[in-house]
C-alpha cells in the first residue's frame, strides 16, 4: 500500500483522494474478512468501497458536457450545435480519465438519440439534455457491478476449466482491473484492492479454506 500511495503521487493524483480509496478498500476488505467472507466476496467489497470512494467518472463526464451545452447556448448557439458541443467535451473528458471508446461512445450515441427525439417531440433545449442525460445514464450503467460481474465470471469460469484457486484468483484480478479500467478507474487506485485480496485469498487458500 505505501508502494501504491507514492505511485498515485507520482502519477499527480492527491493524498486526500488517493488516500482515502486505498483506506476504503481496505477497511472494506479486512471488515469483510472478519465477518466470515470468502476472499473472492471481500474482493468484491474493496472494489465497490474503492469505487464508491474514488466517485463516478460519468459525473465528471456529465459536468462537463452540462457546462459546455450552456455556455454554447448562451452564446448563441442552436440546440443542435450546443449538443454538438456538449458530446465534444464529454468525450474528450471520457478520453482524460481513461474511459474506453466502446464504453463511452455507446453512452454518447444513447445520449445523441434522446435529445434528438426530445427536440422532434417539441421539447426545450434544456428538456432534451435533461433527456440526454438520463439516456447516458441508464447506457452506462452501474460501473461497480459490471466490475464485480467480470471477476465473479472469470474466476467461475477458471474454476470450471480445471483451473487450480490460485489461477482463477489471477484471472479474476486480471478481468477485475481491466474492466474497472475500461470504466475509468485507474491502476493506482485499482490495484491495492487486488493487492490485498490476493494476500488474503493465499493466507485462506493455505489455512485450508475452499475456493
Amino acid at each position: 500500500v505505501d508502494a501504491v500511495s507514492e505511485t498515485a503521487g507520482d502519477l499527480g493524483v492527491a493524498p486526500e483522494i488517493s488516500g482515502s480509496v486505498i483506506e476504503a478498500a481496505q477497511g472494506a476488505f479486512d471488515s469483510a474478512i472478519a465477518s466470515g467472507a470468502s476472499p473472492q466476496d471481500a474482493f468484491d467489497a474493496a472494489g465497490n468501497a474503492a469505487g464508491e470512494a474514488y466517485g463516478d467518472p460519468l459525473e465528471a463526464i456529465g459536468e462537463a458536457a452540462g457546462a459546455a451545452f450552456s455556455e454554447a447556448l448562451a452564446e448563441g448557439a442552436t440546440p443542435e450545435e450546443a449538443f454538438s458541443a456538449a458530446a465534444d467535451a464529454a468525450t474528450e473528458t471520457a478520453g482524460d480519465l481513461g474511459v474506453a471508446p466502446e464504453i463511452s461512445g455507446p453512452v454518447i450515441e444513447a445520449a445523441q438519440g434522446a435529445f434528438d427525439s426530445a427536440i422532434a417531440d417539441g421539447a426545450s433545449p434544456e428538456e432534451a439534455f435533461e433527456a440526454a442525460g438520463n439516456a447516458a445514464g441508464e447506457a452506462y450503467g452501474d460501473p461497480l457491478e459490471a466490475i464485480g460481474e467480470a471477476a465473479g465470471a472469470a474466476f467461475s469460469e477458471a474454476l470450471a476449466e480445471g483451473a487450480t484457486p490460485e489461477e482463477a484468483f489471477s484471472a479474476a484480478a486480471d478481468a477485475f482491473s481491466e474492466t474497472a479500467g475500461d470504466y475509468g478507474f485507474p491502476p493506482e487506485l485499482v490495484d491495492p484492492v487486488i493487492g490485498a485480496a490476493q494476500e488474503a485469498f493465499d493466507s485462506a487458500i493455505a489455512d485450508g479454506a475452499s475456493p
